[in-house]
C-alpha cells in the first residue's frame, strides 16, 4: 500500500508540474503570435493576397495553401484569418494546431496530476 501512496505521489507532482510547464508553453505561444484577425483577400496570378488595416499588403504563393476549389482561379474572393504579430502568415481557418496539442497536453497532464493527488491522498489516509 505505501508503494502505491508513492506511485501516486510521484504521478502528481509529475502530471501538475508537466501541465503547468505546458500550460506556460501554450500561453507563451498564444501572447507570442497575438489575437486572430480577418481580413478579405483575393486570388491574382496564383497569389493570395490580403491588405492590413495599415495599408501593407501582403502576398502568399497559392501553392502553399489548399485553397477551395472555386477560389483557386484568379479574382476570387475569400476570408482570411492571420495572428495580428505575425500578418504576413495567413490561415484559411481560425485555428492553430499547434497551440490545440500543446493546450490537449497541458489538460491531459493536469487530469493525470489531480486523479493522482486525489488516490495519493486517499491511499494516505487508508494506510
Amino acid at each position: 500500500m505505501k508503494e502505491a501512496a508513492t506511485i501516486a505521489e510521484v504521478l502528481s507532482l509529475v502530471g501538475l508540474t508537466g501541465g503547468l510547464m505546458v500550460g506556460l508553453l501554450w500561453l507563451v505561444f498564444r501572447v507570442a503570435r497575438g489575437r486572430w484577425v480577418s481580413a478579405p483577400a483575393e486570388v491574382v496570378d496564383e497569389e493570395l493576397r490580403w491588405m492590413l488595416p495599415d495599408g501593407t499588403v501582403h502576398s502568399w504563393s497559392t501553392e502553399h495553401l489548399t485553397l477551395p476549389k472555386d477560389a483557386a482561379t484568379s479574382g476570387a474572393d475569400l476570408e482570411i484569418f492571420y495572428r495580428s504579430h505575425r500578418p504576413w502568415e495567413p490561415h484559411l481557418e481560425r485555428v492553430a494546431h499547434d497551440e490545440k496539442a500543446l493546450g490537449l497536453v497541458t489538460l491531459l497532464l493536469l487530469g493525470v496530476g489531480v486523479v493522482a493527488f486525489v488516490a495519493s491522498t486517499i491511499l494516505g489516509f487508508v494506510g
